[in-house]
């Protein structure tokens, strides 16, 4: 997969060309509530509630591994391999 035909990574829009972070700290959509918390509790603020909305609709449920094929599977990682390592993620 051609650099230029994915979107720019999380990576990517958190830090310098260099690599040097441009924020404190990232709040991980999949994890809101928590992100939420964590900076509430930095800020000395009450905590706020998030409401989880728009939540997936999918009837199958399936793992979302399931829809990639080794290939696609690989092009993808090697694409997004900052935004795997940085935040913890696997595929």
């Amino acid at each position: 997969m051609s650099k230029e035909f994915h979107y720019a990574t999380n990576f990517e829009r958190f830090c310098t060309k260099n690599g040097k972070r441009l924020v404190d700290f990232v709040i991980q959509v999949e994890d809101m509530q928590r992100g939420v918390s964590e900076v509430c509790r930095r800020l000395k603020i009450d905590e706020i509630e998030v409401p989880h909305v728009n939540k997936n609709a999918r009837k199958d449920n399936k793992e979302y591994r399931l829809f990639y094929d080794d290939e696609s599977m690989n092009a993808v990682g090697e694409a997004y391999i900052s935004d795997i390592n940085e935040f913890g993620y696997s595929f």
